[in-house]
């Protein structure tokens, strides 16, 4: 089982686009968000959430999302993250 949820923010609010077959139970997720200041610069940032199905990654990580955005000093033109999820093998059952 593989996930990755790609979340753009955008003027009107945000676009979650999931791909993959989503988990059952609570796992680790890799994220990486980028801000794109209107220098044009883009910062990218490496962050985890150590255990959180789906539907609590949203939010929990685009609280994060406005931490940085408040850093940087509200003026970023676009932001997103990208997480991407593993389960545990299955183990493999003896013939």
């Amino acid at each position: 089982m593989t996930m990755t949820v790609l979340h753009t923010i955008g003027p009107n609010g945000g676009h979650t686009l999931p791909r993959g077959t989503r988990p059952s139970k609570p796992i680790r997720w890799d994220v990486s968000v980028w801000l794109t200041l209107p220098s044009g610069e883009k910062t990218i940032h490496a962050m985890t959430v150590p255990c959180a199905l789906m539907f609590d990654l949203v939010p929990a990580v685009n609280e994060r999302v406005t931490e940085l955005i408040a850093e940087v000093g509200d003026t970023v033109i676009a932001a997103g993250w990208l997480a991407h999820g593993r389960g545990i093998p299955k183990k493999k059952r003896k013939k």
